[in-house]
């Protein structure tokens, strides 16, 4: 079975836009947090978002087997 356009890359294509938006989220939050003096609920988040960003680029690992996610 081929991988490019098959439903495996389309879910990990979705992953990968979840996890990068959750990235941002956490970033944006952890920004918020610094501004309300908040120190260590920012570095909690900043935490949090570098997990995101792991999981993100693994699932770009598995798409790089179909060539670049958004150009296909």
């Amino acid at each position: 079975m081929a991988f490019k356009g098959s439903q495996t890359e389309q879910n990990l294509k979705d992953a990968f836009a979840g996890e990068s938006q959750a990235n941002r989220r956490y970033l944006y939050f952890a920004a918020k947090a610094d501004v309300e003096g908040y120190n260590d609920v920012a570095a909690v988040f900043r935490s949090t978002a570098e997990g995101e960003t792991g999981h993100a680029h693994g699932h770009l690992e598995y798409l790089e087997q179909s060539g670049d996610p958004a150009t296909g």
